[in-house]
């Protein structure tokens, strides 16, 4: 074999070890995520989602309108997992809707400029002004909000204070739904 072959070969070898070593990293990776343990074991609360729209554009849409009059600004396919995304693929027909976000904070942007109507994160949109809930939250769309810690690190102190100070925060965080009964400590 020549030496440029070689090459060739030392590089595609070389670069299928690095993608197998790198594949082994992500996996044990993910291992150590699945290991977190939580502080408490409730959640410190839930993130709720709605359906909001700006004043503007409710006021674009005269006194005589329904949901088939909506444009939609949805979520693109990097969050398609999450259950606001799910609920738009079997309620909303592809051409009603405006534009798609991989991020939520530019969805409650979008939202807030006139675009259309969407499903937002409660503690994110309600603080806008701009935006009015034209619906209560559904259950189906609530994301628990936990306080995890890596098993090894979960008797250190000051990672243990970090936690029972976070899940303090959190669940007396009023823009989260606490209908939960809490544990005992």
């Amino acid at each position: 074999m020549d030496p440029k072959g070689l090459a060739f070969l030392g590089a595609g070898l070389g670069a299928g070890l690095a993608l197998i070593g790198a594949g082994m990293g992500i996996g044990r990776l993910a291992a150590s995520a699945m290991d977190g343990i939580a502080r408490q074991p409730q959640a410190a609360g839930t993130i709720q989602t709605a359906l909001y729209a700006s004043r503007d554009y409710i006021k674009s849409l005269g006194k005589r309108h329904s949901e088939d009059d909506y444009r939609w600004v949805a979520l693109d396919e990097s969050l398609a997992h999450l259950e606001s995304a799910k609920w738009m693929r079997q309620h909303v027909p592809a051409d009603r809707i405006a534009m798609r976000f991989d991020n939520l904070i530019g969805m409650v942007d979008a939202v807030a400029s006139g675009i259309g109507v969407g499903m937002l994160l409660c503690p994110l949109a309600d603080k806008r002004p701009e935006l009015v809930r034209l619906q209560e939250p559904m259950r189906q769309m609530d994301t628990q909000v936990w306080v995890l810690t890596h098993p090894d690190l979960k008797h250190v102190a000051r990672i243990r204070a970090l936690t029972d100070f976070l899940y303090e925060r959190l669940s007396a965080d009023s823009r989260l739904r606490h209908d939960f009964v809490a544990s005992a400590r």
